[in-house]
């Protein structure tokens, strides 16, 4: 861990220049001495931290306060002030602390979903757990995005009202209404009416074409889907049990994952990433589908992961999202000259933080680390 003396020294250093780099600097040198001191705190030094962290951030450009934003995130107890002025800032600000800080209570994060834009709900709707009074506000405000990201979040709950509403807009979109069949927790006269509202769009649709079905077989082929929904959970299920024995009798290797991305199963292919990287699910799951491109080069490059395999996970990510060819053709040519010992780097450096927030959750003293990335690519 960083001593604390020497960030003090480096403070005063920093705090005599005036340059927006410098200024950088000291806002994560204050971050630095606030994790430092974390456990000591009480309340009148957390306001002092976040009036300081405040008042620097925004004397800075809209990039840098998205990577102080970042690191408040990923803080159990970051100071709440200057966390809720970032969370309403604009979305690149405001996104990671809306998705996954943990000092925004749900007052707050009712407030945001009732009056910033949908992209803000979106970030919301990402969280790892919402309450049934934050889910309320944004299936009532929530665009079809928004609907189907949060319907297909297994840890966000709903109140009776939203899934009632959710099976109204299901009528007229099939993404939500195959959620909505996938959730173990639709109330089972909802699904039926779910049912029943497909079974009607195909009897018309069939009708306008001429064809003569009734709808006792139309029906019947709306259970028999609804069947391999839980049918496709349990072999999602088998599929994580085979890729940890291939873990366990280490040969989990590249072969797997290509196999999974040929299938198109982000789920499986992120499993078979994190126990090969030893790195938590949701940050692979972020450099995969959500982070630049160069963030899951790093990944694949510490793994010693072929040119090919990096490419396979690219075409996967396009599959998923909105990159272009362009791009992946560049990322794949920056890929041979990544250097190696950088990605060592940041990897180790994602390791060490993972290995400090358990020793911190198990009141250990954490061990030697850096608590700021090298730089990446």
């Amino acid at each position: 861990m960083l001593d604390g003396a020497e960030i003090l020294d480096e403070l005063q250093s920093l705090s005599n220049t005036k340059s927006s780099d410098s200024r950088r600097q000291l806002l994560h040198r204050i971050t630095d001495l606030f994790e430092h001191t974390s456990d000591e705190q009480d309340e009148s030094h957390n306001l002092a931290f976040d009036q300081i962290m405040d008042k620097l951030a925004y004397e800075l450009e809209t990039s840098v306060r998205a990577e102080f934003a970042n690191r408040l995130a990923d803080l159990p107890n970051a100071p709440t002030n200057v966390s809720q002025k970032f969370a309403l800032d604009e979305i690149d600000v405001a996104r990671p602390l809306l998705q996954k800080s943990k000092v925004l209570s749900d007052d707050f994060l009712i407030r945001v979903a009732q009056t910033k834009s949908q992209e803000h709900l979106m970030a919301i709707s990402q969280r790892p757990d919402i309450t049934t009074r934050v889910t309320d506000v944004l299936v009532d405000r929530g665009n079809e995005r928004v609907l189907e990201n949060v319907t297909s979040n297994k840890g966000a709950n709903f109140s009776r009202k939203s899934f009632e509403k959710l099976t109204k807009h299901a009528n007229e979109n099939e993404t939500l209404n195959n959620l909505l069949e996938g959730r173990a927790d639709t109330p089972e006269d909802l699904l039926e009416i779910i049912k029943d509202q497909v079974t009607n769009k195909i009897r018309e649709e069939a009708a306008e074409a001429g064809i003569d079905i009734s709808s006792d077989e139309i029906r019947h082929t709306v259970d028999q889907k609804s069947a391999s929904i839980e049918i496709s959970e349990a072999e999602k299920q088998a599929a994580l049990q085979e890729i940890d024995y291939l873990h366990k009798r280490k040969q989990l290797d590249e072969r797997v994952v290509v196999h999974y991305v040929k299938l198109n199963k982000p789920v499986e292919t992120i499993y078979c990433l994190s126990l090969m990287t030893d790195i938590d699910e949701p940050i692979v799951r972020h450099c995969l589908l959500q982070a630049e491109l160069p963030a899951l080069a790093v990944l694949c490059k510490s793994s010693g992961f072929q040119r090919s395999t990096f490419a396979s996970l690219l075409q996967l990510r396009e599959n998923l999202s909105d990159i272009t060819g362009s791009q992946i053709v560049d990322a794949i040519r920056r890929y041979e000259t990544l250097d190696l010992s950088t990605a060592h780097s940041v990897m180790r450096f994602l390791k060490v933080r993972k290995l400090a927030e358990q020793n911190a959750e198990n009141n250990q003293e954490p061990q030697a680390a850096e608590t700021t990335p090298p730089s990446a690519v």
